[in-house]
């Protein structure tokens, strides 16, 4: 008497997908995390590489053969998209930067920018800051407190206005903002870059470069400028 062939059974596989799909867009696309977004995002990769393993060798009711197949194509699939995407560093709250390998990277793009945009060097008079500058990392006082008579909150029905954006090198330091402008501290090529833009319009003022790199996998420093009396700002540890 032959044996009643069983069905696949789908919907575990089904399950793990909605589940192991919202995860990974509430990590990476909204943001939300329990440890910090790139970890979070390995251990959710993890969780739903084993979810699905155990739905083939367990539940799945494929044959052996045909489960070690399923196993070799869902490997090739992942390892096509790491060969096809490139880590391109961190975002501010710590999520992982996806981008295909074709596409230019940050230092190409900063380069074909400052080729077009840089201003011929000019002196910028740093020795004198007032109230609304922030000198140094955190602030004047090192407290990330700004202190200023009148202030509008209402950001619902006033939001700040962006100044400018542009492509910057490499790193994790904040700015110096003394007077008309704005310094802080980059990765450019095979150097570390000491840049000093203009407050109002983000052009390229100055840069002094250093032949080093510090190297991490979060791609950068973490240092920012600091005023002095010398009419200079020097990169420091933040």
């Amino acid at each position: 008497m032959n044996k009643r062939k069983l069905s696949i059974r789908w919907w575990p596989l089904g399950l793990i997908g909605l589940a192991g799909g919202g995860l990974l867009y509430a990590v990476q696309v909204s943001g939300l995390s329990v440890i910090r977004p790139s970890r979070d995002l390995t251990i959710v990769i993890g969780l739903v590489n084993l979810a699905i393993y155990v739905w083939l060798r367990a539940w799945s009711r494929l044959q052996p053969p045909t489960q070690f197949v399923a196993i070799g194509l869902f490997v090739a699939v992942q390892a096509t998209l790491l060969s096809i995407l490139r880590l391109d560093g961190f975002a501010g709250d710590g999520r992982i930067l996806f981008t295909w390998r074709w596409e230019s990277t940050p230092e190409q793009r900063l380069g074909d920018y400052s080729s077009q945009s840089r201003e011929r060097p000019s002196l910028a008079n740093l020795t004198e800051s007032s109230q609304t500058d922030s000198p140094s990392f955190r602030g004047d006082e090192r407290t990330g407190q700004y202190r200023v008579s009148e202030l509008d909150l209402n950001w619902g029905d006033r939001p700040p206005r962006e100044l400018w954006r542009h492509p910057v090198g490499r790193g994790w330091p904040s700015f110096a903002v003394v007077g008309e402008f704005c310094v802080t501290h980059e990765q450019r090529d095979d150097c570390e870059a000491v840049v000093c833009y203009r407050l109002e319009t983000g052009k390229e003022v100055w840069r002094h470069l250093d032949t080093a790199r510090f190297e991490e996998v979060t791609s950068g420093n973490r240092a920012t400028a600091r005023q002095f009396d010398e009419c200079q700002l020097l990169p420091v540890q933040s």
